[in-house]
């Protein structure tokens, strides 16, 4: 399998096979190695987009400081060094109710273990993390939504933050759309003259990222139309990129079971939102949920982690699947999961455990930790 560059910029199949070693105990063993942690401090958030996933959500809720430190130092104890601060809401806004711990705080907790965190955030405002902190960031991804909600490239504030590890994020529905939570509109034209300030103001940014909104085209086939007609802006500069998940890795699931939250967990807050640590399968069900946080979906509470991790172990050894929906049959994740960003990377891990070294070793390719989180 060929890795492009830009398919280190974000969740894409072929970085598991970057992890080698952790492929080699899933073969042998059935061990599941978290990589990288996907943690949604808060639900707080100043924008209404409509591609948010979690667009359906409980706005107050934000996860305890305690049950983030479980969580963070229990999956490192399992082998993560990877974090990306995500939503859920707006990272930057995160404070704890109970102690008032901030944005900056979680980021010094995870220094200690993770040696790549990176932050996804519609705020334009960067100021809000210390200069330490800055400094201890990998990347950070700015969401270009503000663009259409009367913000513009002026606006944005880098603080401490070295303008060589942002990027910008797009996401895309092609033609003229309109909205309510859209002040302005939003098509090819538009695109391409934020685009060209951006490029010009921020001439060191890392990337500009345009990705088509899956939200509204769950469809492989569409989706790859959708980046046909994106891909002009790719002309404007070697850093912008058009991310199109073509039919072949945006597709239905493997009815056979899912290994993925085992090597990419989310935390957030529970389907309750009792500001309670949850451990979810992934953080892109919800397309399937009314983008809101469902059970069924549930791995474990934040204190259960290092012991359910170890039962999946048993689990995959004793029946091949590390874990089944709750109140579903037991592996078939189609009648629940209708499309999955995920189904490639579930494949090359059933690969890797039916054949073992032979396909891993055919199949490797160089781990890129520099960009994005590392799986």
């Amino acid at each position: 399998m060929t890795v492009s560059k830009p398919g280190f910029l974000t969740t894409r199949a072929g970085k598991i096979l970057g992890h080698v070693n952790a492929l080699r105990a899933f073969a042998r063993d059935g061990k599941l190695t978290p990589i990288t942690v996907q943690l949604a401090p808060t639900e707080a958030c100043e924008s209404r987009c409509t591609f948010c996933s979690y667009r359906n959500r409980n706005s107050r809720s934000a996860v305890r400081f305690g049950d983030i430190a479980v969580a963070l130092r229990s999956f490192a104890k399992l082998g993560a060094r990877g974090l990306e601060l995500t939503g859920g809401g707006n990272p930057l806004l995160y404070k704890c109710k109970n102690t008032s711990r901030g944005i900056n705080d979680v980021i010094d907790l995870a220094g200690e273990a993770y040696s790549t965190i990176g932050i996804i955030t519609n705020g334009f405002d960067l100021t809000k993390i210390g200069r330490s902190q800055s400094a201890a960031l990998s990347w950070v991804r700015l969401s270009a939504v503000k663009f259409f909600e009367g913000k513009a490239v002026q606006d944005i504030n880098f603080g401490h933050v070295d303008q060589t590890r942002v990027g910008f994020n797009f996401v895309c529905p092609v033609g003229a759309v309109t909205s309510r939570d859209l002040r302005a509109t939003l098509n090819l034209d538009s695109l391409t003259e934020i685009i060209r300030a951006i490029l010009w103001r921020f001439p060191s940014v890392r990337f500009i990222r345009v990705v088509p909104d899956i939200s509204r085209v769950l469809n492989g086939e569409q989706l790859a139309m959708e980046h046909l007609k994106l891909s002009r802006l790719s002309e404007l500069s070697p850093r912008v990129f058009v991310d199109g998940f073509g039919a072949d890795e945006f597709r239905r699931p493997e009815s056979s079971g899912c290994f993925v939250g085992g090597f990419k967990p989310f935390v957030a807050s529970s389907p309750d939102y009792d500001d309670v640590g949850t451990v979810y399968v992934c953080c892109c069900y919800s397309h399937f949920t009314g983008q809101r946080y469902d059970w069924r979906y549930v791995l474990c509470r934040v204190s259960e982690i290092v012991e359910t991790w170890g039962e999946m172990q048993q689990r995959i050894v004793r029946v091949g699947s590390a874990y089944a929906l709750r109140g579903d049959v037991e592996t078939d994740w189609t009648r629940a999961c209708k499309l999955c960003l995920h189904a490639q990377t579930n494949e090359i891990l059933f690969q890797a455990r039916a054949q073992g070294d032979t396909y891993i070793d055919s199949h490797s390719v160089s781990a890129d930790t520099s960009d994005f989180a590392t799986i």
